[in-house]
């Protein structure tokens, strides 16, 4: 699980980066860089979301 959340973590990274140098080119490659911006913020939501969902299914035990 941690591995897949590194990989989202990475993903985003990678399409903040690809959005920011459309941006600043003015180019669009595959879709606006709105596109990117909002693609890195669902995968980073999903990835914490994936965080807060391994820390609640393992449980505290008192």
């Amino acid at each position: 699980m941690r591995n897949f959340v590194l990989l989202l973590i990475v993903a985003a990274a990678i399409a903040f980066i690809v959005g920011s140098i459309t941006a600043f080119l003015g180019n669009i490659f595959l879709i606006p860089p709105a596109g990117y911006w909002r693609g890195t913020v669902a995968l980073l939501g999903f990835a914490i979301a994936l965080m807060l969902f391994s820390d609640f299914t393992k449980g505290k035990k008192k």
